[in-house]
């Protein structure tokens, strides 16, 4: 079976004393992009986030660990403790929503 080709970027930044570690995910024969980072709580991380996915282009972000005040509002679908998130693109459609405990 033939393994698609990706590219990976990855970024290390300090915010506040905490690492913040993005990646960058894309196949060479799926126009998804993913970006997937662990923000640490940090509100810099997020600005971070939001500066990445412009240049990088990312139609889904996985995060880790987001602020809380960052995520109540948009696409984003976080779990019921608010630990994880996602969020996609305006124009891919999210067909069903729902989460859990420790699940988006």
């Amino acid at each position: 079976m033939h393994k698609p080709r990706t590219k990976r970027f990855q970024q290390n930044t300090r915010t506040k004393g905490q690492i913040a570690v993005l990646r960058h995910w894309s196949t060479t024969k799926m126009a998804l992009h993913a970006l997937q980072i662990n923000l640490k709580r940090s509100k810099d991380a997020h600005d971070l986030l939001y500066k990445s996915r412009e240049h990088l282009g990312g139609d889904l972000v996985l995060v880790s660990e987001p602020n809380k005040n960052y995520i109540g509002a948009g696409r984003w679908i976080t779990d019921n403790k608010k630990d994880s998130a996602i969020r996609v693109r305006k124009y891919i459609p999210i067909h069903y929503r729902g989460s859990g405990s420790g699940y988006c």
